[in-house]
């Protein structure tokens, strides 16, 4: 009995120990990855759809859609707890396919990570419409005068307007009180253009489509004109139009009277004012390709690409055509989240999904202004520029001249290239003013005229007379030699700076 409760109490004594080393480990093992309560999911235009995000470990989440134009996201409730799942919810804005990213960072890490990229895959469908055989009209007409309302109180039961097609009595009171309301209610949902007066000799037609945003821009072939007149007194009979064209999409039919969809070329009959809808849908055998150079944010670009399309699996040539920005160059295309940029002329090849890809711009620093300096700085660099007098460029600067340099209360003695960037200090501030000397990389420090640099392992030193964009400006003297206009790249490793300021 006695040696099984001292196994017992090894047992649980390494069990402790355990726990106490790994708790990464058991957490690791105890939880899987974060992920979502459905992969995928087909829902129509005009509806939403939420999804989840699960994990037992806490942490947050971004989600962003890949095709805009599609699906949008709204309403992210980014916090995830255990017990408490975040989620977001998606909007189908057109037919199509479109791929929604959602990265989450958790709290704790999970099997050595802390970082998860998930992927959800949204289809949008538009809403069924009625077969072309049932009418919405007669069904509607039958079903009041069947209430049992007219059982109770006749008197009463006349009174409200509920069922005003059913009573002959309340047909002229009924009539002109629903005219003026129904009409300006249907206008704005027929058409998207403002409704022209009633023509009392023609039937006003209007022909519109159902895409909108950046994709609508893509479409041709639209009927010219889109407004047009149908005489009452002839036959009322018009001609579908032909098929107007987007990239990446197809004409599905041209709706009529908001419920038949028919082919381009079918003959049908004018009644009334209306708009005929040309229905695209997505053609899920080409890929959307598009440029995008930043239009949004500055006006200014010019050589805006329009998007193009590629076969599923196909190969895309990039566009020979280079946008232009004032003060900057263009240096390729790039998609996003990769390293490659692309010029006029390469190819990418099988492209299975819609892919945008971005300009890359370089600032041109030619074109843009010297900054100004400030005032105490201006005042330094004309103290300094007066030694120009007294060693002009090219002049010969001793190796052996000595000069003695005053740290605050502190003297050292500088020798040659060092004495020079030491009397022009002086120069330029004042014999004895307070010197600081930072070990900082070039990154690490606030540059200002006057400062004194050393680079190439602290071989050569310089004091610095103006910065632009890319390069320092340096007096110095160098093997002996005094120069007044040497260029420095900032990207040089600086490793000891004596500072002034």
């Amino acid at each position: 009995m006695k040696g099984y409760r001292k196994r017992v109490a090894l047992f649980l004594l390494c069990a402790l120990v355990f726990s106490l080393i790994a708790p990464e480990t058991l957490i690791s093992n105890a939880v899987s990855k974060p992920k979502l309560s459905k992969n995928k999911a087909t829902f129509l235009v005009g509806t939403t759809k939420t999804v989840k995000v699960k994990c037992a470990v806490s942490g947050k989440i971004s989600v962003r859609s890949l095709n805009p134009y599609f699906c949008s996201v709204s309403k992210v409730k980014k916090s995830m707890k255990k017990n408490s799942p975040a989620y977001f919810k998606l909007k189908g804005l057109c037919a199509g396919y479109s791929i929604i990213a959602i990265h989450v960072k958790l709290k704790k890490k999970i099997k050595g990570k802390k970082e998860y990229d998930l992927q959800f895959h949204a289809y949008t469908k538009d809403k069924p419409s009625p077969t072309p055989g049932v009418s919405a009209t007669p069904t509607i007409i039958p079903t009041p005068t069947k209430t049992p309302k007219p059982t109770k109180t006749p008197k009463v039961s006349a009174t409200p307007t509920r069922t005003p097609s059913a009573s002959p009595s309340n047909t002229p009171s009924a009539s002109p009180t629903k005219t003026p309301s129904a009409t300006p209610s249907r206008t704005p949902s027929q058409s998207p253009t403002p409704r022209v007066t009633a023509d009392p000799y023609n039937y006003t037609v209007t022909y519109t489509h159902n895409l909108y945003g950046d994709v609508a821009e893509g479409v041709t072939g639209m009927p010219d004109p889109l407004v047009v007149k149908v005489p009452k007194n002839g036959d009322c009979l018009l001609t579908l139009p032909p098929a107007p064209r987007c990239p990446g999409y197809y004409l599905d039919s041209w709706i009529y009277k908001n419920d038949y969809r028919y082919q381009p070329g079918r003959v049908v009959t004018i009644d009334k004012d209306m708009t005929i809808k040309a229905r695209f849908v997505r053609d899920v055998d080409q890929c959307i390709i598009q440029y995008e150079t930043g239009v949004q944010q500055h006006p200014e670009i010019r050589g805006v690409i329009n998007g193009t399309v590629v076969a599923r699996g196909g190969t895309l040539t990039i566009s020979s055509i280079r946008p232009s920005w004032e003060g900057h160059t263009f240096s390729g295309w790039q998609i996003r989240g990769y390293d490659a940029i692309y010029q006029a002329g390469q190819q990418i090849s099988n492209i299975h999904s819609d892919l945008t890809l971005y300009a890359v711009w370089d600032v041109d620093v030619s074109s843009l202004p010297t900054p100004t300096l400030p005032p105490a700085e201006a005042t330094v660099l004309n103290n300094i520029l007066e030694k120009k007098t007294e060693y002009p460029e090219g002049s010969s600067y001793s190796s052996g001249i000595e000069y003695r340099w005053k740290y605050g209360n502190i003297t050292i003695t500088c020798h040659g290239d060092d004495a020079f960037t030491a009397m022009l200090s002086d120069a330029g501030f004042g014999v004895g003013y307070r010197v600081n000397p930072i070990s900082f990389g070039i990154s690490s420090h606030n540059f200002k005229v006057g400062d004194i640099i050393e680079w190439d392992n602290l071989d050569k030193s310089g004091i610095i007379l103006g910065m632009d964009y890319e390069y320092f400006t340096i007096a110095e003297a160098n093997n002996e030699i005094v120069h007044w206009n040497t260029k420095l790249s900032r990207a040089t490793s600086i490793g000891h700076i004596d500072c002034r300021w």
